[in-house]
């Protein structure tokens, strides 16, 4: 017997928003979304405690129905994962995916990164003026990046700094050899060093506003200051990773 069509809908919205979801995404989020969609339980609208029952539910019914899929929970929030019976098949492909060049647009999420980091991401698109969520996927799949934490404004947004494998990828010892202003602003102009926190001048690292900037011009190409890797190749197409 097929479920009534109002159940059907609140279980494709929770799929629809656990595979969007770039992040461990809270019952909360989840609870706001559905609610903002008109979708409700019959006795009232959505609240956390409701929402991770229907998730539990929902994680329930597709090993039940042999789904290669389930839920976890990381980071105080949910993401949908493979389940652990094809290991081996998403390893291979992310072997795959990991002998890939990077794009433009994740040179340019982890130039910003490394400059301004701990940085939250609604920082990282105000400077690049366009979403970074798929950028900051790759970075996080190819070890360059990584998860600092949490930072402490509204919604408590993930912290994302480089990883050893960053100063390895680009031949540098440490995050003291990355080009000074005065190099950028020779090399690309003083936009580029627009986009650095306001201390850098000072070699001390800014720490993240939460807020994003107001409209800015065109971001700024903050990409050729970083050396040229020496174990892997840049790609040119601007196209998001």
């Amino acid at each position: 017997m097929s479920a009534p069509p109002e159940l059907r809908a609140i279980e494709h919205a929770l799929e629809v928003i656990l595979f969007a979801a770039a992040e461990p995404i809270s019952s909360y989020q989840v609870a706001q979304l559905l609610n903002e969609k008109g979708l409700g339980e019959p006795d009232g609208a959505f609240t956390p405690g409701r929402v991770e029952r229907r998730i539990e539910q929902l994680v329930l019914d597709w090993a039940d129905q042999g789904r290669p899929l389930t839920v976890l929970r990381i980071a105080g929030g949910y993401q949908m994962a493979t389940r652990p019976e094809w290991a081996d098949l998403v390893a291979r492909l992310m072997e795959d995916r990991r002998s890939q060049r990077l794009s433009r647009a994740a040179l340019e999420t982890l130039a910003i990164i490394a400059y301004r980091q701990p940085v939250i991401r609604p920082d990282i698109d105000a400077i690049r003026g366009v979403n970074s969520d798929s950028a900051i996927k790759t970075l996080l799949e190819r070890d360059l990046v990584t998860i600092a934490g949490r930072h402490e404004g509204p919604g408590r947004p993930l912290l994302y700094r480089t990883t050893p494998a960053f100063l390895k990828y680009f031949g540098l010892h440490s995050l003291a050899d990355l080009p000074e202003p005065t190099e950028l602003a020779a090399l690309l102009g003083p936009l580029a060093v627009e986009a650095l926190p306001p201390e850098a001048e000072e070699g001390a690292p800014a720490p993240p506003t939460g807020e994003p900037a107001g409209p800015e011009p065109e971001a700024p190409d903050l990409i050729e200051a970083i050396p040229e890797p020496e174990t892997a190749g840049l790609m040119e197409q601007e196209d998001e990773a």
